[in-house]
């Protein structure tokens, strides 16, 4: 085989992007997955062509990891910068003979497309693969094929710049390392004296809360410098006791104990002030990034596996940081802001750092106020549902609603969902909103029915938590309300959302097959924004997606966006599946997703979320509409 003429400047380019030899990434799985689905592929690779080999970064369908490169087909296709395409490669001189072909897995179609980086430097290929001929591409999987590799570049390209970005951080990383190995000694005799000190805590040998408090008295003395106090606390360290037991967590906590004091100057102070939270005292902190430089350095240090009687366990901690500018006179104040701050942190997934600003106290009491009256709001039943039209895209005709919560305040008026939501979630009061609001929807549909306003069958789509899977009475709740009102459980869409894909629990498949067998129908809310695999939306059975709205604002723009929402389209249709998007608020998107081919959607295009009186004239709007139509077509 001819190698290309850049053979060694594109062995270069490979070897820099770090992508050899590395561990499996969901973004490459996806896109390989997705190229699978799309052409109806049982193989599907990302090939990188090395010297000698060929190594597959995804691999769907291919019981191996890599190959000869004398033997692989993805090779021939880096002297193209089109498709490679084979439809029988035992018909195929060039490839006839390969091991791929007269041996296992017995490759008869091959489809690759180049994945050129940069100056024509090609690295390898996506590619699907099959055991039985074909006559070759249509223009559209073609099309596909040079989509998806498009969008492989495109990671390989974002990845190639993370790894640059770690590896300046660990070059900085070093540098500190060094810096604090050089003043080991000096903090060594700090620890030393502490533990000789009344004031200290027996477990890890640091101070405890009362010294403390005595330090931080010192530094709200006006005449003391600028300082920043730090509140640190292990995540997860509840999940370690109750597994392991308390000597596990007291391990854990010596060891933490050791790498915080290994990073704190000599003036420093560092205590524990009971159960898994430490206590940081910096002085000579007066900005807030000069604050955020030493957490993000303490956070290196103690963010790394340790071992607990023997199992290496992860760290992550939250941490909370007040800066001290002569504002204080109290401890207890202090104290009050730095958990608030790492409070905050905690309900972070990552970066978990917070700088207390004043806003924050206020926002923690507007919050406990919003989630008192939103109790008391579901006790008056001052909760209502709206119900959003979603129509189908073909012709723009109703098909049902969703029943959304709503919320006048007697005094402010109406809260956005925005709002009162997340309060509801983080406060366990979601369980009652869910189901008020799920109550009164099916009422109200029952009520249009009893009217005769239903002149024909419409769907009720309703939100449900995460948590109220989690609950043993959630279906035979749903199937209370729905004999109650009597309306129809297969015209009933409970929406969830990718989180619930996580939750592997007895309780959670028990909800779910009961929901199924009493013919309510499952759609996956938000998809493309959470946990997004095709194994997740196979094990929960859901018969719709829901695009978020972030995808189809995108729609009409010059980025991958268009491109991802025509996958989910495909993998959908592979799944038979149903798809409905959320947020159309232009005709523009409307034509689009008609010409995709997309089945429903829903956004302020069509309507905002209406009252029920609102919705009953939509009802009659449509039903006039369709009245029309049936007699435009009778004189026709």
């Amino acid at each position: 085989m001819t190698l290309p003429a850049n053979e060694t400047e594109r062995l270069a380019l490979l070897h820099r992007l770090q992508l050899l030899d590395t561990l499996p990434e969901q973004e490459f799985d996806d896109l390989a997955a997705l190229a699978a689905v799309a052409l109806q592929a049982p193989m599907a690779l990302v090939s990188l062509v090395d010297e000698d080999r060929q190594w597959f970064k995804a691999n769907i369908g291919l019981n191996m990891a890599q190959s000869d490169r004398s033997a692989s087909l993805c090779a021939h296709a880096l002297h193209s910068e089109t498709l490679l395409v084979v439809p029988d490669a035992t018909l195929d001189p060039r490839f006839r003979e390969t091991p791929l072909v007269t041996g296992a897995p017995h490759l008869r179609f091959y489809a690759g497309a180049p994945l050129t980086i940069e100056d024509g430097l090609t690295i390898g290929t996506l590619c699907v693969l099959d055991t039985q001929p074909r006559a070759g591409l249509t223009k559209a999987e073609a099309e596909i094929l040079r989509r998806l590799a498009d969008l492989v570049v495109r990671q390989i390209r974002l990845r190639s710049d993370m790894v640059r970005q770690l590896d300046t951080e660990r070059a900085h990383r070093e540098a500190l390392e060094r810096r604090i190995r050089e003043r080991t000694q000096e903090l060594a005799q700090i620890s030393l004296q502490a533990r000789r000190d009344a004031l200290c805590d027996p477990l890890t040998g640091l101070g405890n809360r009362a010294l403390f408090q005595q330090r931080l008295q010192l530094l709200l003395e006006p005449q003391r410098r600028r300082a920043a106090v730090v509140l640190l606390d292990c995540d997860r360290f509840k999940q370690l006791n109750d597994t392991f037991g308390h000597g596990a967590g007291d391990d854990l906590l010596r060891q933490l104990a050791a790498r915080l004091a290994s990073e704190l100057r000599a003036p420093d102070v560092i205590s524990r002030l009971g159960g898994d939270e430490f206590g940081l005292l910096i002085e000579g902190i007066d900005t807030q990034d000069a604050a955020l430089a030493v957490t993000q350095r303490v956070r290196q240090a103690v963010e790394r596996p340790v071992v607990v009687q023997g199992r290496e366990w992860p760290v992550q901690v939250s941490v909370g940081v007040v800066l001290l500018h002569g504002q204080y006179d109290a401890v207890d104040a202090v104290l009050r802001d730095a958990d608030i701050a790492m409070n905050r942190a905690k309900q972070r997934t990552q970066d978990k750092v917070e700088v207390f600003e004043t806003g924050m106290h206020t926002a923690l009491l507007a919050r406990t106020t919003m989630e008192e009256e939103l109790w008391q709001a579901l006790r008056d039943g001052c909760i209502h549902p709206h119900f959003q039209p979603l129509v189908r895209v073909h012709d723009g005709r109703l098909y049902g609603f969703e029943a959304l919560a709503r919320w006048t305040h007697p005094e402010r008026g109406p809260i956005s969902p925005a709002v009162f939501i997340p309060a509801a979630e983080d406060s366990g009061l979601i369980i009652d909103l869910d189901r008020h609001v799920f109550r009164q929807a099916c009422e109200q549909f029952r009520a249009w029915h009893e009217r005769g306003v239903l002149l024909t069958p419409l769907t009720l789509s309703v939100n449900a938590s995460a948590r109220q899977f989690l609950r043993p009475d959630f279906a035979p709740f749903i199937q209370e309300v729905l004999e109650d009102t009597g309306v129809t459980p297969e015209l009933v869409h409970v929406e969830i959302t990718e989180s619930l894909m996580l939750e592997h629990t007895p309780t959670v498949s028990a909800n779910l097959t009961a929901l199924r067998s009493l013919g309510v129908h499952l759609h996956i809310d938000d998809f493309g924004t959470g946990y997004s695999s095709l194994a997740y939306v196979q094990r929960l059975s859901a018969s719709a997606l829901k695009i978020d709205r972030s995808f189809t604002t995108r729609i009409g723009h010059a980025d991958a966006g268009e491109e991802l929402v025509r996958a989910i389209l495909g993998m959908a249709r592979a799944l038979g599946m149903h798809v409905v998007a959320e947020g159309v608020e232009t005709a523009e998107q409307w034509a689009w997703l008609r010409e995709a081919g997309c089945d429903l959607a829903q956004g302020f295009h069509f309507s905002r979320p209406l009252d029920a009186q609102a919705a009953e004239a939509w009802m009659q709007r449509d039903a006039r509409l369709e009245l029309e139509q049936r007699r435009a077509a009778a004189s026709d």
